[in-house]
């Protein structure tokens, strides 16, 4: 990926359709398929994981085998995509093809732990925060640091209380490169005190990195500039 190489690592077997937009530094691993994606900073998506049309926040961490899930109609006559899609032979499908957005875009947004084996509904909203346990299924939106399980979906606890989740919404932390400062990432309190500080100081830069296009051309996986 030429000069980008170095702030990404995207797996050779990544999969790339669409328009895939990435902050650097973004880290993918085997088997991954990306598909209208735009990934924030600091985050990486492990093996066996399909997102198509998501819109990942910065500092995810998202595990294996993750999926989206698309829609079908169930108020038509047929939950059959053939009615708006051609997956058949000539003669085998509708002749007349309607409208239906079956994959709607899926946000998830900065600080989100998706667990391995999540399957998430299209069109789902999963805030700021959240963690999403393993082999959950997420058919409704996620409020911010919200721990959620199960089949479907559902609240365990949030991860702090509600005076912290307010500042840490506030301070909207993701906006920086926190690995530039020696921070107590390990306790909640000290780390919030520590750059609540600094932003009434003025001391935190905003983290602008240029996005990147990543596509693949002659079997190599490459980059460019994303001007929009």
């Amino acid at each position: 990926m030429s000069n980008d190489k170095a702030m990404f690592d995207i797996h050779m077997t990544t999969n790339l359709f669409g328009r895939v937009s990435l902050e650097p530094p973004f880290r993918t691993y085997q088997h991954v398929t990306l598909n209208n994606f735009e990934g924030g900073a600091f985050s990486y998506i492990a093996p066996g994981t399909r997102l198509p049309g998501v819109t990942l926040g910065r500092y995810c961490s998202i595990g294996d085998n993750v999926s989206i899930l698309s829609e079908h109609p169930t108020d038509w006559l047929t939950t059959s995509p053939l009615a708006y899609k051609s997956i058949f032979p000539d003669g085998f499908n509708a002749p007349k093809l309607l409208e239906f957005d079956n994959l709607k875009t899926t946000f998830i947004g900065n600080d989100a732990w998706i667990g391995a084996d999540v399957r998430i509904k299209t069109g789902v909203r999963i805030a700021d925060g959240a963690v999403i346990g393993a082999g959950t299924v997420v058919t409704r939106d996620v409020e911010p640091y919200t721990i959620c399980g199960g089949v479907p979906a559902k609240t365990i606890r949030k991860r702090f209380g509600a005076d912290v989740i307010e500042r840490l919404l506030a301070l909207q932390w993701w906006k920086y490169n926190i690995l530039r400062d020696d921070l107590p990432l390990n306790k909640i309190e000290d780390a919030l005190v520590a750059l609540e500080r600094r932003a009434e100081l003025n001391e935190l830069a905003i983290y602008s990195p240029s996005r990147v296009r990543i596509f693949r051309e002659d079997g190599a996986i490459k980059g460019m500039p994303d001007n929009g």
